[in-house]
């Protein structure tokens, strides 16, 4: 699916969550909290309920995505100095603290 460029207006209380949702870190942009809501909205519509937003780190991925994920999680950990017993647990615990 291509991405589309859209201009949307917002009353300005939806304007400032988004803003803190972004600078929360648990989100990169507006555009990706938008994204994110939406999606949501659209899995209430077809299945009456919503679906769980999974996230790694706190923050959310879509399924589809996590191939490329554990890709960059296993190129952070050939990267590493922190030895060669590191663990997957090791690698996100030190993530967290970056």
């Amino acid at each position: 699916m291509a991405d589309v460029t859209m201009h949307i207006t917002l009353p300005s209380e939806c304007e400032r969550f988004v803003q803190e949702q972004v600078q929360s870190g648990r989100f990169r942009s507006a555009s990706e909290v938008v994204r994110v809501a939406l999606e949501r909205l659209a899995a209430v519509s077809t299945h009456g309920t919503a679906a769980p937003l999974r996230t790694l780190g706190g923050a959310p991925y879509r399924v589809e995505d996590a191939p490329a994920l554990i890709a960059k999680l296993e190129a952070l950990r050939s990267q590493s100095t922190l030895g060669p017993d590191l663990t997957l647990a090791d690698l996100l615990h030190e993530g967290h603290r970056l």
